[in-house]
């Protein structure tokens, strides 16, 4: 059996695996993953169903938060202007807490308000895993790392008829979501099906998932870094993007059964 690096050698080759695979963790690029369109119709008696909302009377900030949302998401690739689409989604400011649960200024996230659409959405369930089942089965392992998605639904694209459903208005006009949007009600598990699709080889061996988290297990330090690799290779081949500082690489674990 092969010895093991030390903890340092293995720190120093991860810096070194980290800049090979630096576009993965680019925080400027929020182009979609190259992945297989998402779609979810609607229930057949929902089939030609417009969704409607008119739009409400908003404060000046307001709508200054609307429309740098709806900006933001065009010029990020993940949305485009809209204006035949008949459909218009209400619309939801969540402000982002800090730790002392305080409104962080400048820091909201607008949401769409899918309620009405959620209900005429045909079923659609995969299985999520239980955490404590994860958990159970990374007890014979000794190392670990946690990769987290950037914005993780943002990155999977959706059909063209579920972008003209997901679509809202800002004051340029409508816009129309290109990619899987926040509070969609079967989001969970289409994404953690995505994602065991695209990393199938590995799972069982070296990862588990769970949503938008990934999490590397390995015997050693040397397979560790192994271990890394491959799911590097596979975020960059598919152009999936992980969030560096949302991230967690070889921490050392004793889990007890």
């Amino acid at each position: 059996m092969t010895a093991d690096i030390s903890d340092k050698e293995a720190q120093l080759k991860l810096q070194q695996l980290l800049q090979e695979f630096d576009s993965i963790f680019d925080p400027n690029d929020k182009s979609p993953a190259q992945t297989p369109v998402i779609d979810i119709p609607l229930k057949p008696e929902f089939k030609n169903k417009v969704f409607f909302r008119p739009e409400p009377l908003r404060s000046q900030k307001d709508q200054e938060v609307i429309d740098k949302n709806a900006e933001q998401l065009i010029k990020e690739g993940r949305a485009f202007y809209s204006p035949k689409s008949r459909h218009n989604i209400g619309q939801v400011i969540v402000p982002r807490l800090d730790k002392n649960n305080i409104p962080i200024v400048g820091r909201e996230r607008v949401c769409l308000d899918l309620k009405p659409v959620n209900k005429c959405l045909e079923h659609y369930e995969y299985p999520i895993p239980r955490i404590d089942k994860i958990l159970r089965e990374l007890t014979n392992y000794k190392y670990f790392s946690e990769g987290d998605l950037d914005s993780g639904y943002h990155q999977f694209r959706i059909s063209k008829e579920l972008a003209d459903i997901f679509t809202f208005s800002c004051s340029r006009g409508k816009v129309s979501m290109g990619v899987l949007p926040f509070r969609v009600f079967w989001a969970a598990s289409i994404f953690q099906e995505t994602m065991c699709s695209l990393f199938l080889e590995l799972l069982m061996i070296s990862l588990k998932i769970y949503i938008d988290n990934l999490i590397v297990h390995s015997l050693s330090r040397r397979e560790h870094l192994v271990h890394l690799r491959e799911v590097f290779q596979i975020c960059k081949d598919t152009n999936l993007h992980l969030c560096l500082e949302k991230c967690t690489f070889i921490w050392l674990l004793q889990l007890k059964p």
